[in-house]
């Protein structure tokens, strides 16, 4: 199963209900119970979507997915303040 760009935007919308997951201000960041219940929702989801994969699998997924953001972000900020390619 490939990932189209509807499944993408689902996958990160559910994602992000999960906050604590990603937000370290929430109470429930710490709460390891929280987190692998997120996790597997998360896994469930793709499951559903017909992908077999691990709680690994989305980690890495969603590391992937953040490093892809962080360094589009970093060369749009690049251009905006008019650095050249050399300094990104």
């Amino acid at each position: 199963m490939e990932w189209t760009k509807e499944l993408l935007t689902e996958f990160i919308d559910l994602y992000r209900e999960k906050s604590c997951l990603w937000k370290i201000k929430d109470s429930s960041y710490v709460n390891k119970n929280m987190k692998r219940e997120a996790y597997d929702d998360l896994v469930n989801f793709l499951k559903n979507k017909n992908f077999t994969v691990t709680v690994a699998e989305v980690k890495k997924k969603i590391q992937n997915l953040r490093n892809a953001f962080r360094k589009d972000k970093k060369i749009e900020d690049s251009l905006r303040s008019g650095s050249g390619t050399e300094d990104v």
